[in-house]
């Protein structure tokens, strides 16, 4: 009896370790197997959620069925996690609408009439929020705050200028169009009227002295003749916009260098101005083309406002169905690069700054992307 217990003690002990060996190897094989799934989901997980949520809206905005199976093969997900994420973002959306029309009713209570715009640094404080975030969040459609108008530069108070050089030096990085969009809204100025006050801050330093002469010129200056901003033209784009030798440029004219600037700001405007009237045109022949095939002939919108198509491309601002550029390995093209690299250099040659709205329109790729 003993000897028979001793006998099939090392078999007893052989069967369990052979089970054990055979659970343990299944268990390594199945964590080898989902190795991949796990740190795919691991590395990228907001990634490919936030990936997905664009392309389901994408599909909502077009009115298309929404193919939730490919949906769920590409991103490994049940039909219930997708709805889930879905489900959560829709919540994000709401939420965001809601605190968007508090922001926008209470920028309503803190206007100031007499500075013409609301106290934002105190509004941030009460919703605890960055400037910045608050200026995003605000919705002039649910406002009843009326934008000013300040076409011109006389239009512009001293102090107003130094209050947008301020705030553009504390909270803006990067000079952008959106990030412009904030500051006329910080303003309450109209968005185009803001553009060309930095534009000039950009170059010069704005002073009580120089604004006084602004608004009051000296009679004894001689008249610019056409000849003469002409010639200022192609002397300031002799070199980058940045980099204008104003010492040089006075000298060849013969006047001030704060004279040459201004005018030459004056000029800049002005051509944005004559150009400004054709925008609706544009945007409609434009909107009408996408809406029709989804691609734009710029030659047939050149021929049916009048204006080149180069003019044509920096002018538009009709932005939908604009994609996203992401730079990576697996979406990196070297013939859309070589593309936007012919153009820029076809049409903004060195030292010609570039015009990013033409290239954006021209690639039809999300403008601070192309940046």
């Amino acid at each position: 009896m003993l000897q028979r217990r001793v006998l099939n003690f090392p078999q007893t002990w052989l069967a369990l370790h052979g089970v054990v060996s055979t659970r343990l190897s299944n268990a390594q094989n199945a964590w080898r197997l989902s190795r991949p799934y796990a740190s795919a989901a691991k590395d990228s997980t907001a990634d490919q959620h936030q990936k997905l949520i664009s392309q389901i809206r994408a599909y909502q905005k077009e009115n298309v069925t929404i193919p939730w199976y490919a949906l769920g093969a590409q991103y490994r997900l049940s039909f219930d996690s997708m709805e889930q994420i879905l489900a959560q973002d829709d919540a994000r959306i709401r939420a965001q609408k809601e605190l968007s029309l508090r922001i926008s009713q209470r920028a309503d209570q803190l206007y100031n009439e007499e500075r013409g715009r609301c106290d934002w640094e105190t509004l941030a404080i009460e919703f605890d929020k960055p400037l910045i975030e608050c200026l995003a969040l605000y919705d002039a459609t649910l406002s009843t705050i009326v934008r000013k108008s300040r076409p011109n530069i006389e239009d512009w108070q001293v102090g107003a200028i130094g209050v947008l050089k301020e705030f553009v030096t504390k909270h803006i990085d990067i000079i952008t169009s959106d990030n412009l969009r904030l500051a006329s809204i910080y303003m309450n100025v109209r968005y185009e009227d803001c553009i060309p006050i930095y534009s000039l801050l950009s170059h010069l330093k704005m002073t009580t002295q120089l604004h006084k002469a602004i608004k009051q010129p000296n009679p004894n200056t001689p008249l610019w003749s056409p000849a003469d901003e002409n010639r200022l033209i192609v002397l300031a784009s002799a070199n980058d916009s940045t980099k204008i030798d104003w010492a040089y440029v006075s000298k060849e004219l013969g006047r001030g260098v704060y004279a040459c600037k201004l005018r030459h700001a004056i000029l800049t405007r002005k051509k944005g101005i004559c150009l400004s009237k054709y925008v609706d045109a544009v945007d409609s022949e434009v909107k009408r083309q996408y809406e029709q095939r989804s691609v734009i002939d710029w030659a047939q919108v050149s021929q049916a406002v009048g204006l080149s198509e180069l003019q044509c491309l920096e002018i538009c601002q009709f932005n939908e169905g604009k994609v996203r550029w992401v730079y990576g390995p697996d979406t990196f093209s070297w013939d859309t690069a070589n593309k936007m690299t012919a153009f820029i250099e076809a049409n903004y040659p060195t030292p010609i700054p570039v015009n990013y709205r033409a290239v954006s329109n021209y690639m039809w790729v999300d403008a601070d992307d192309c940046s």
